[in-house]
């Protein structure tokens, strides 16, 4: 078995991790190590990893990096992402990513080879400032960008479904779910909201129609509560609803197809209409 950390107010033991965090620099070499997750927020339990962004100012990762410290080795376990300073600045207030949590909640540990104690600096004030009129357009650029994958993996997912379609139920209901949520979810973001952090479809329409949107009738509430039981693992044949039905099942790729179509359509109209005044964004004004 791996040895597990040694927790104090929630944070792991301080020369623990400063012995561990000597091998993430030595294996990595990372600019800098920001800890966030419940570690970085006094959360953490025995059954907690610790949570590390890695941060490079280079402009790309260095290739060829270890997979993440802690895993199937030695010692405590560690989850591990890398990131460049350039993305991380771009995310910085990006809740829709993990780089705005760690940004958000994150405490410097490691910085040009100095090492910090908790909470003496925290992952913003390594970031650039930036004015009210920067921030606007940057919130702007990754919103627009993420909203348009969300929107394009919806896209996938539905093919998937209906290429599964009489021959794999299981696959198909469950691509019917995660299109769904994808499409519901790419509105949201193009509105400027951040996303939850739920497969409710129920509840994602419900957000989408505050924000405005008028949703199809083939994606009634009833349909989308049903369907959502696919998005937790499980679901297969009304194995996580007895009372689902064959006539429910068949509504499944109707109601994300409908999804998707609405979303294609909307997503771009409510960006064109949110570019920032004067602004030009990626080509557009």
């Amino acid at each position: 078995m791996r040895e597990g950390w040694k927790i104090s107010g929630g944070r792991p033991d301080r020369r623990q991790l400063a012995a561990a965090l000597d091998g993430v620099v030595e294996s990595y070499g990372p600019d800098r190590i920001v800890m966030f997750g419940s570690a970085a927020r006094g959360e953490m339990t025995a059954w907690s990893d610790v949570d590390l962004l890695l941060v490079h100012d280079a402009e790309d990762v260095p290739a060829g990096s270890p997979g993440p410290e802690g895993r199937g080795g030695e010692g405590p376990p560690m989850d591990i992402l890398e990131v460049t300073q350039e993305l991380l600045a771009a995310h910085r207030d990006n809740g829709n990513r993990v780089y705005g949590v760690a940004v958000r909640e994150g405490l410097v540990l490691y910085d040009g080879g100095r090492s910090f104690a908790y909470g003496e600096k925290t992952a913003g004030e390594t970031l650039p400032r930036e004015t009210e009129d920067e921030r606007m357009v940057r919130r702007f650029r990754y919103q627009a960008r993420d909203a348009t994958d969300w929107l394009l993996d919806a896209e996938e997912k539905l093919e998937l479904a209906r290429r599964s379609k009489g021959l794999s139920p299981k696959h198909e209901y469950e691509n019917a779910q995660a299109s769904a949520e994808r499409a519901l979810k790419a509105m949201i973001i193009a509105h400027g909201e951040t996303i939850e952090g739920t497969h409710e479809l129920a509840e994602l329409a419900a957000a989408v129609q505050r924000l405005g949107e008028r949703l199809p009738a083939v994606a009634a509430v009833g349909v989308l509560e049903r369907l959502s039981g696919y998005g937790k693992g499980g679901g297969y044949m009304g194995h996580h609803d007895p009372r689902e039905t064959a006539a429910d099942r068949a509504a499944y790729v109707p109601a994300a197809s409908a999804l998707c179509e609405l979303a294609a359509r909307r997503v771009p109209e409510i960006l064109r209409s949110r570019v920032p005044a004067g602004k030009v964004v990626d080509g557009e004004k």
